[in-house]
């Protein structure tokens, strides 16, 4: 055919497709500004449109590296020193130090989001709570050491999850993170929120069902007859639970 295309007409093609990838890359955007003088009046100061607000102001960095940057870290789990040795092959060196100052940026553009989103839960019916230790690095601790902490999280199903970090579990914490709340509270066995319900009167406080079934499992060992028979209730709470849950799905 290529030797001679005049002897073929097309009829037809057929296509394939192959999937391929444009890895991280970044460009320079330019933003250009028109400076004006008067003709008439030359001493007149010259004009020119006001710069565009920026996520860091008198930086470099755009909204859409911050968040880059911030779904790496908390999303893909990617630690800063690690995004810091791969921003040599997007032919660009960032410092670790430099990212961790635009997280600090983009937790404060984001404070709003998050206080809005704390609010609507306080503002339900119905919250679930929790805490979870969880140490982290502290430059106070000596030879690079880490210190304890509380990543406390509030949330209700079918809504926003809240996280909030403090450095105590103490029951102060709990009275500060859900103040302004009333109606059901459920939780773990942990004494800080039946002390809480119990002060709180416009709180009810229930209990966690994987946490029930999980003293019954233990205790199988010691009458497994009848501990065999709350689990099977239970496991047909779980059954009747999934089963309106794939009817509401189906519905939607």
């Amino acid at each position: 055919m290529k030797a001679n295309p005049e002897a073929f007409v097309q009829i037809g093609e057929e296509r394939t497709f192959e999937i391929d990838i444009i890895a991280p890359q970044l460009f320079k955007r330019e933003i250009v500004r028109p400076k004006y003088k008067s003709i008439k009046d030359t001493t007149r100061a010259p004009i020119i449109a006001a710069a565009p607000e920026r996520a860091v102001m008198g930086g470099y960095a755009s909204a859409g590296l911050l968040a880059w940057i911030a779904l790496s870290k908390y999303v893909d789990h990617q630690p800063l020193y690690r995004l810091e040795k791969q921003s040599e092959r997007w032919e660009a060196n960032i410092p670790r130090q430099t990212m961790a100052e635009w997280i600090r940026i983009t937790a404060e553009w984001l404070e709003p989001i998050y206080k809005r989103m704390h609010q609507r839960l306080l503002e339900g019916s119905y919250l679930q709570v929790d805490e979870t230790q969880v140490r982290c690095n502290d430059p106070d601790e000596k030879n690079g050491g880490t210190t304890e902490g509380w990543l406390w999280v509030v949330s209700r199903p079918c809504s926003d999850v809240v996280f909030d970090w403090r450095l105590s579990r103490r029951h102060g914490e709990l009275t500060s993170l859900v103040k302004g709340f009333s109606g059901v509270l459920q939780s773990d066995a942990y004494a800080a929120y039946f002390g809480y319900a119990k002060n709180h009167p416009e709180v009810k406080w229930v209990g966690c069902w994987a946490h029930a079934r999980r003293k019954f499992f233990e205790a199988e060992s010691e009458d497994p007859k009848v501990a065999a028979f709350v689990l099977r209730i239970i496991g047909w709470m779980y059954e009747t639970e999934a089963l309106m849950d794939s009817h509401k799905l189906s519905a939607e």
